[in-house]
C-alpha cells in the first residue's frame, strides 16, 4: 500500500473543505436574511408612500365635510336673515300704514277743528252784532233820557251778561283751540 492510499484525503484538504462548506451554508443563510431585511424595507418603503396616500384622502374626506357643513350653516343663516327681513319689511309697512292712517285723521280732526272754529267764528259775529245792537240800542234811550233809574240797572247788568257771555264763548274757543293743537301735536309725534 502506498502512504497515498493509507490516507485517503489530508486533512487540512479536509479542513479547507469543510471551512469552504460552512462558508457557503454561511453565505447561502446571509444572503436568505438580506434578501428578507430588503423585502422588508421594500414593504416599509410601500407603507411609508401608502400612508401619506390614505392621511391625505382622510384629510380630502374631512374637509369636504367640514366644507358642507360650512356651507349648510350659510344657507341656513341666510335663511334665517331673510326671514327677519320679510318681519322687518311687514312691520315697516304696517307702521307706515298707520302712520299714514294717523296722518289722515290728523288731517280730517284740523279739518273739523278748522270748520268748528268757523263755526264759532261765525257765532261769535252774530252774538257780537246782536250785542252791538242792544249796546246802540241802549245808548238811543241814554240819550233819550229814557228810564235814567231803570236805564242804569239795566245796562250795567246787559253789560255783565254780555261780558260774561263773551267771556265764555272766548274761553269755548281757546279750549277748542287747546284740544285741536294737542290732538294734532300727539298724532303728529305718532
Amino acid at each position: 500500500m502506498n502512504e497515498d492510499q493509507r490516507y485517503p484525503t489530508d486533512p487540512s484538504e479536509l479542513t479547507t473543505q469543510m471551512v469552504w462548506r460552512e462558508v457557503s451554508s454561511l453565505k447561502e443563510l446571509l444572503e436568505a436574511r438580506i434578501s428578507a431585511v430588503e423585502k422588508g424595507i421594500q414593504v416599509a418603503h410601500d407603507d411609508l408612500v401608502r400612508v401619506p396616500t390614505e392621511t391625505q384622502k382622510q384629510v380630502g374626506n374631512l374637509k369636504e365635510l367640514l366644507e358642507q357643513r360650512i356651507k349648510d350653516e350659510a344657507e341656513l343663516r341666510d335663511e334665517k336673515f331673510a326671514g327677519v327681513q320679510k318681519q322687518f319689511d311687514g312691520s315697516k309697512t304696517a307702521v307706515d300704514a298707520a302712520l299714514a292712517a294717523v296722518k289722515e285723521s290728523g288731517n280730517k280732526t284740523e279739518t273739523g277743528f278748522t270748520k268748528q272754529i268757523d263755526q264759532f267764528g261765525a257765532l261769535l259775529q252774530s252774538n257780537t252784532k246782536g250785542l252791538e245792537a242792544q249796546i246802540d240800542d241802549l245808548k238811543d234811550r241814554f240819550n233819550r233820557g229814557e228810564g235814567r233809574g231803570e236805564g242804569s240797572a239795566s245796562t250795567m247788568m246787559t253789560h255783565r251778561a254780555a261780558n260774561s257771555y263773551m267771556i265764555a264763548v272766548i274761553g269755548v274757543i281757546v279750549a277748542i283751540l287747546g284740544l285741536g293743537a294737542g290732538i294734532i301735536i300727539a298724532a303728529t309725534r305718532h
